[in-house]
């Protein structure tokens, strides 16, 4: 966690504090890589407070969550409800107020809080659909959609914190959005942060292992392909450099192997 995450959570009980720093803790991944992997990739300046912007994508992507696990039926208690639901509001908010704080040209910072806020209005309409469904119906599928939300936010802001046009910013958010999708449809359990940790991994350049890549079932494979070429259609409105290139590697890692 960053400082400025750190310290907003000085003002909640220990309780509440611990939820939402654990909360926080098990949302580092995917999301909030694409913010600086989009940013990078966006445009030749470097002035973009991208490392603030990543700290409002950590802090939402902790309220999303606490809000999955809230529906999902993690906590028994009422205390322990209430424990999430403050938290969780708690981080909702730190997104919002990091941005209103991020060290960018006016222009920017709106064009980033109006992003966030348009983010955040997807989530919560999708966690709405979500807390209708039947229990019986709670599966790892339902998850999707949030996180594929949170790419979309994450890689808009990059983009937009870097100064991209509104051409790359909404290039970069589909980008999030459909990678995220083929990560999940590809992850080889059901188990979707195993998906995301691959995908933060491949953003970030690591070199995967053979083993590493993600193994997907013949009957998703033409869904996944749906989902990179996608990805790949937009890629290529980001200006030529390295970091293009990353974001192209990260396609090809979740590309399903052809079965004779």
């Amino acid at each position: 966690m960053t400082d400025r995450l750190e310290s907003s959570l000085t003002g909640l009980s220990s309780a509440t504090g611990a939820v939402a720093r654990d909360a926080v803790v098990r949302s580092i991944d995917a999301p909030v890589t694409l913010v600086g992997a989009t940013g990078r990739a966006s445009s030749a300046r470097r002035d973009g407070d991208l490392r603030t912007v990543a700290t409002a994508v950590a802090a939402l992507a902790g309220y999303v969550r606490l809000r999955e696990d809230l529906l999902e039926g993690r906590y028994e208690t009422a205390r322990e409800r209430d424990l999430a639901l403050l938290a969780s509001d708690h981080l909702h908010a730190t997104a919002h107020e990091t941005i209103a704080d991020a060290d960018l040209p006016v222009d920017r910072q709106l064009a980033c809080y109006r992003l966030l806020t348009n983010g955040s209005q997807s989530l919560a309409s999708t966690l709405f659909t979500a807390a209708e469904t039947r229990p019986d119906e709670t599966t790892i599928d339902r998850r999707r959609r949030p996180r594929a939300v949170l790419a979309a936010t994450g890689g808009a802001l990059g983009a937009a914190a870097a100064g991209g046009t509104d051409e790359v910013v909404s290039a970069a958010s589909t980008y999030g959005e459909s990678v995220a999708a083929a990560a999940d449809l590809a992850c080889r359990s059901t188990d979707s942060s195993e998906a995301f940790e691959t995908l933060r991994r491949a953003l970030d350049g690591d070199r995967l292992a053979r083993e590493d890549a993600p193994v997907a079932a013949d009957t998703t494979e033409t869904e996944i392909d749906r989902h990179l070429e996608r990805a790949r259609d937009v890629v290529s409105v980001l200006p030529a450099s390295p970091a293009r290139t990353r974001l192209e590697r990260a396609i090809r890692t979740f590309t399903p192997e052809r079965r004779e």
